[in-house]
């Protein structure tokens, strides 16, 4: 693809100096000559020509700001002579830009995303394959991408028992003593598609997983979008690769997790027992019950396996020790090339993180059971032993072999996700929860307002109610009408008006150096901790403001007569009604020779609006205020309304044109500039209009002709429900309409 030379030429922010050390002339000339060009691979490829790429600090590590859309590279990367690895991560990552979507996105219900991500191994199996589909996405659009791709994934998969991991995971598996099943089944995935083959000798049991699989992960990486897809086919496929691993993949992903969780049981019953024996139980005295709620109930090991057992575990732990020795050796010498505050924090705070995991290993706080070093007579014991342990003692080492995998999960999807995730999505456990226990809070608070709001509204009801009956007049008939669809209203209302929530309310966010009130615990901490000096503070965010603006057109020509008009304005007061409520702009309109307009985009739905409103079922017989019910002109008219609402600047501005029948325009908009699908493909081209075409009632399936993003022959009693639902979509994914 060719670019502009000002997208070519993009100029990279000074860095402030913070006392950083230079970088040596040569290494200065690579690092002036690369960024240019990772930026511009990277905003290609992401879509996104905001996105930054320079380089940092040498030993400052590489990194992405989601609040500056920027990615910082570590030097070091070029004095090892690595420039196609910098090319690498910028594409990668701006390929995840660019086609992956978080589940919210391809239309799974936040609570059913908060629950997928709680579950062992599905974000980190879920970015294994993504990560797959996402080189073969940008090795389509840069042909040296594929050979970057090849040789970073050569290197990884050079060994037959090489996983996807990073220093912290690798900790994490060597404590366990084995590869816990399922990421084994995630690193032989992303190993088939870069090598074109599993490793020979594998476990029995994901061996049988990756063969059932092994048709379904090829449907997953060839499920990729056009490299010039609009969104809507951006979120269309991701949600297909999204299906794929759900119905196709995770099932059997999930059996080699319970496998996994049957096989931590029996470590974390061993950790026990050595707990016990030493007099180390949490429970206090001996024959008291221990963390794991009574395990020295069981027949106790032999002298020797009990030796065994001992003997692995603290060699094991040894081994831990000296890894984390060497990686801390490792950063205290990095530190000393580093200049800035700010890449010295970092390193510090890694540092402090190995001292800390080291300091538990000495404690015994960790697990150091190897379960793969443990002969089978061994083995076999500790199997017999835990089937006579009480339900409940199971259920607690359960609980602890769970934690003990989620811990690892959540290492292995840090380690895998995208950099360029603006959400941070996959979520880890941790992330989940937190986010279940806000979604909680929020539910509580939003039902308390409901309930007081609810009581307060039903005690002026019936005064509102025949105060309205007295002084409305005809508006008597629109009441009738909103009587028989209020429950969809309210319904919709209920739908839609959690999306603003997270918009309309402040949030705190912490660890900030300065801000608008003190964070308590940091401040408590602060005085045994001084290096938290700049994490004291809370800022408070500025809610954001949705901006929407929405216009209904709809043909009122005399073939609309019928139950077809009467439907149409049961959908068309559902809408309005509901977006009145959220204080959103909407015009309503019909047409026929003419735009007819019952209510422009400004003020709120008043007695005389409504009043109005009722006359739309009057234009197709000609009892109107227009009455010309005989054209259907629906090119011209459809250019005004867009128009119209081009004028009113929004964000998000949708065009809805309802329709029954082909255009049949009067002689005065019959020309060729007014045809129908030449007026849809100028609007498509020159503005950012959301146009959606809705065929009401059978045979309207024509409508998809002209409007790319359409509805056709919808039924008529299913009007109302389905423009109410097409609302809600678009409020809250109003990318897909583009």
């Amino acid at each position: 693809m060719f670019m502009s030379e000002k997208i070519r030429t993009i100029d990279q922010p000074a860095v402030p100096d913070n006392g950083k050390k230079e970088l040596p002339p040569e290494l200065k000339e690579k690092v002036a000559r690369a960024e240019g060009k990772l930026a511009t691979l990277a905003q290609v490829v992401g879509g996104d020509f905001g996105m930054k790429v320079r380089f940092g600090e040498l030993g400052g590590g590489s990194f992405y700001r989601p609040d500056t859309a920027e990615i910082t590279l570590d030097p070091n990367i070029l004095v090892e002579g690595k420039e196609w690895l910098a090319e690498f991560v910028a594409g990668h990552e701006g390929g995840h830009r660019a086609i992956t979507r978080s589940l919210e996105q391809v239309g799974v219900p936040e609570e059913k995303a908060l629950e997928l991500y709680g579950r062992t191994g599905f974000g980190y199996l879920g970015n294994c394959l993504e990560d797959c589909a996402d080189n073969d996405w940008v090795g389509g659009i840069f042909s040296r991408f594929k050979e970057f791709s090849d040789k970073n994934y050569q290197e990884t998969f050079s060994r037959p028992d090489a996983v996807m991991a990073t220093p912290e995971t690798n900790t994490l598996i060597s404590l366990l003593g084995y590869v816990p099943k399922f990421v084994r089944f995630g690193g032989e995935i992303m190993r088939r598609w870069a090598t074109g083959k599993y490793v020979e000798e594998q476990e029995q049991e994901v061996a049988a997983a990756l063969r059932k699989t092994d048709e379904q992960a090829e449907r997953y990486w060839k499920e990729i979008p056009d490299k010039y897809a609009k969104e809507l086919e951006r979120v269309e496929s991701a949600r297909e690769r999204f299906k794929i691993f759900y119905e196709h993949i995770w099932p059997e992903a999930e059996k080699l997790v319970k496998m996994d969780i049957d096989r931590e049981k029996m470590r974390q019953l061993a950790d026990e027992l050595l707990k016990q024996a030493k007099g180390k139980d949490k429970g206090g005295e001996k024959g008291e019950k221990g963390a794991g709620g009574g395990a020295s109930s069981g027949a106790p090991l032999p002298k020797e396996l009990m030796d065994e057992l001992q003997k692995a575990a603290e060699d094991n732990l040894e081994k831990q020790l000296e890894d984390l020795e060497k990686q801390i050796a490792g950063l205290k010498e990095q530190l000393k090339n580093v200049g800035s505050d700010d890449a010295k924090r970092k390193i510090n705070e890694q540092i402090e993180k190995k001292v800390a995991g080291k300091l538990g290993l000495r404690n015994k706080e960790k697990n150091a059971v190897p379960w793969d070093k443990l002969s089978p007579e061994l083995q076999k014991k500790l199997k017999e032993l835990y089937n006579k342990l009480p339900k409940e003692t199971r259920e607690a080492l359960e609980k602890q072999a769970k934690q003990t995998l989620e811990e690892l999960d959540d290492a292995m999807i840090k380690a895998t996700r995208g950099k360029l995730s603006k959400d941070g999505r996959p979520l880890t456990h941790e992330e989940a929860e937190d986010l279940k226990k806000v979604r909680r809070a929020e539910a509580e608070e939003n039902a308390r307002r409901a309930k007081k709001k609810a009581d307060e509204e039903d005690e002026s009801r019936r005064v509102q109610e025949t105060i309205k009956a007295r002084i409305e007049g005809d508006l008597g008939e629109y009441d009738k009408i909103y009587k028989e669809v209020a429950p969809l209203v309210d319904e919709l209302y209920a739908r839609i008006h959690k999306v603003f929530l997270p918009q309309r309310h402040p949030q705190w966010l912490k660890g900030k150096p300065t801000g608008q009130r003190l964070d308590l615990g940091k401040v408590m901490q602060f005085q045994a901790d001084r290096t938290l000096y700049d994490k004291l503070w809370e800022q408070k965010t500025i809610p954001k403001k949705n901006d929407y603006k929405f216009t209904l057109l709809n043909d009122l020509s005399g073939s609309m007569r019928g139950e077809k008009i009467n439907q149409d304005l049961r959908g068309k007061i559902i809408v309005a009604e509901v977006l009145n409520r959220l204080g959103i702009g909407i015009q309503i309109l019909g047409f026929q020779d003419e735009l007819i307009e019952f209510k422009d985009h400004d003020g709120e739905l008043t007695p005389s609006i409504r009043r109005k409103m009722l006359s739309i079922l009057k234009e197709p017989y000609n009892r109107g205020s227009h009455n010309k019910s005989n054209w259907n002109s629906d090119g011209y008219c459809l250019g005004k309304a867009s128009e119209m609402l081009d004028r009113q600047k929004g964000k998000n501005n949708f065009l809805l044109v309802l329709s029954d029948g082909l255009p049949a325009p009067d002689p005065e908009h019959a020309g060729a500039e007014y045809d129908l699908h030449t007026v849809v493909a100028s609007i498509r081209k020159k503005t950012k209009q959301k146009l959606v075409g809705l065929g009401i009632g059978p045979g309207t399936e024509h409508v998809r002709s002209f409007y790319p993003t359409s509805l056709a022959s919808i039924p008529l009693k299913d009007l109302p429900r389905l423009l109410g639902d097409l609302l809600e979509d678009m409020i809250k994914f109003p990318g897909k309409y583009q």
